[in-house]
């Protein structure tokens, strides 16, 4: 009897286990099926469940939320969009199909609309980035006509109100901060940046957030664009903007894209004279001489360093940072590319005033850079009086004549003078021409 019982227990209680793994399994396909069907009523009724009614800030995350996770469904991103057209007051209420231009209009109409709510803040942001133009340096052209949108909305406003707001939040900073990169790439809206104070937010953020990578890559970046223009070099000056551009390339010196911002800003904040000084006084000609040592087949670093070695113009403390042979190496590298040559050709003309810089610049085969550049590029009048003026300051020294001789320097500064018939400094050089004919 006991073992009846027994038998008929254990019977029951694998009858009760089998039972448990059914429910469980139906409630896994239940949840599955959950799933399914609200990923359903997201593509099919997301529009019309909001439609003709107020909501709240989860309901808004909620949509945000949806289009960061679907990405790449056409149906979901513009149903979405097509909801927070409604929120937002805008016209074409009933649109499905939303261009990227009027996507932009929303979401800055909805910053300002949540003004104070960081995390939705943070969210929209992130929309808002990629449609700006993200931070691919490829398109420029779509990227300036998304900044005219961007600027007629009031975005640019709205953006420094932002920063303002919130100075500690770095996930708004990052995220503004690259918005900014894409505006500053229309002159109209580096003037208008520089006339509402978005600089000052921006340097700002890299004093206060010395370590975060974003920040430091897209401030310098953002202030490169933005100092395309006179007035905003003198304010980044003003603003102390010079030592955070130098500390980021130090501090991420590995960084590929902090080094090619940061020499790119320094290089165009330098044309202002104040700022050369300060340049100076900081220390920024080394790390821009590192940077075109430690990345040599960047061409943007390549060509930003040598403009930059250029407008700094520091004969002594580039010759003892090793700055000379960077010069010549990036226009041996860059053989093809005439901004590289030209301002090299420039900073080696301005370099070879000094008697010990001539030295070192003959020593690493300059004099032949130099006269090939002026071969490869015989029309480039910057490139023609550079050389000319180069080879000029290098043959008071007999050895160095010899040289030119021997590299066909004479029928080169020929091809210049007969090229350039009314540029005087190139004309000048005829005495030059009789004197190496003469050696």
């Amino acid at each position: 009897m006991k073992s009846q019982i027994l038998i008929q227990k254990s019977k029951k209680q694998n009858q009760n286990k089998i039972k448990n793994k059914i429910k469980i399994k139906i409630k896994i396909k239940i949840n599955i099926i959950i799933k399914i069907k609200t990923k359903i009523k997201i593509k099919i009724n997301f529009r019309n469940r909001f439609r003709n009614r107020s909501i709240n800030l989860k309901e808004i995350g909620l949509i945000i939320q949806t289009i960061n996770n679907f990405p790449n469904n056409e149906f979901i991103q513009n149903s979405a969009f097509g909801v927070l057209w409604n929120i937002s007051f805008v016209d074409k209420r009933n649109s499905f199909e939303i261009e990227e231009l009027e996507k932009i209009k929303i979401i800055i109409n909805l910053i300002k609309k949540f003004l104070t709510e960081e995390t939705f803040l943070e969210n929209i942001l992130s929309t808002f980035q990629r449609l700006s133009g993200g931070l691919s340096r490829k398109e420029i052209e779509d990227r300036k006509q998304k900044g005219i949108t961007i600027s007629e909305c009031g975005g640019i406003e709205i953006l420094i109100e932002l920063m303002g707001k919130f100075p500690y939040n770095q996930v708004i900073l990052e995220r503004s901060i690259s918005i900014f990169v894409n505006l500053a790439l229309r002159y109209e809206n580096q003037i208008e940046i520089g006339k509402l104070k978005g600089i000052e937010p921006i340097i700002k953020a890299m004093i206060n957030f010395p370590k975060n990578k974003n920040i430091q890559e897209n401030g310098c970046w953002a202030l490169l664009n933005m100092a395309y223009n006179n007035e905003n070099q003198i304010e980044i000056g003003k603003l102390k903007g010079i030592e955070p551009i130098i500390k980021a390339m130090i501090n991420f010196p590995k960084n590929e894209n902090i080094q090619e911002n940061g020499c790119g800003a320094l290089s165009n904040i330098g044309f202002n004279k104040k700022n050369k000084i300060e340049i100076r006084k900081l220390k920024g000609i080394e790390p821009i001489i590192k940077a075109m040592i430690n990345f040599p087949k960047n061409e943007n670093i390549q060509k930003s360093g040598c403009g930059a070695l250029l407008t700094l113009a520091n004969n002594i403390e580039i010759r003892k940072l090793k700055g000379i042979e960077p010069i010549i190496k990036a226009m041996i590298n860059f053989s093809n590319n005439s901004e590289i040559h030209q301002k090299a050709c420039r900073a080696l003309q301005n370099l070879s005033f000094n008697k010990q810089n001539k030295k070192e610049i003959v020593e690493l085969k300059g004099i032949t850079t130099i006269i090939n550049s002026m071969n490869q590029f015989p029309t480039n009048e910057n490139i023609q009086k550079a050389g000319c003026i180069f080879l000029d300051n290098i043959s008071s020294n007999q050895k160095n004549k010899e040289e030119i001789v021997k590299l066909d320097g004479i029928s080169v500064i020929e091809n210049a003078i007969k090229n350039f018939p009314n540029n005087k400094m190139i004309q000048n050089k005829k005495s030059l021409l009789n004197s190496l004919k003469k050696n």
